[in-house]
């Protein structure tokens, strides 16, 4: 009885190592997405923050944001200032609000 006992509770236990395995993978999927924000949000706030690279006035346009190149920490190239922004997940209206832009501009 006792090798039986002891065979089921190790089979319970391999059972929960299992289940706690597949939630912690299904937890660091899900939280891979924020971070890729994040990071995106960091580099967009270091970008736009510039103001020898971004003018809150003129560049706040759709074409003006299509012309500022910004460098990104995941790759060599530059990317725009409006994909960046897409990536971050800012929307166009609060642009100049996560800039510091100010309020007189």
């Amino acid at each position: 009885m006792k090798g039986i006992d002891l065979t089921v509770t190790a089979i319970i236990l391999i059972i929960l190592g299992l289940i706690i395995a597949v939630s912690f993978f299904i937890i660091i999927a899900r939280s891979k997405g924020q971070v890729d924000i994040a990071t995106a949000q960091t580099d967009l706030r270091s970008c736009c923050g510039d103001r020898s690279i971004y003018n809150c006035g003129t560049d706040a346009t759709a074409v003006g944001r299509q012309n500022v190149r910004c460098k990104v920490s995941w790759s060599d190239q530059s990317i725009t200032l409006e994909e960046l922004r897409v990536q971050a997940n800012i929307s166009a209206e609060r642009l100049n609000d996560f800039c510091f832009c100010g309020s007189s501009v």
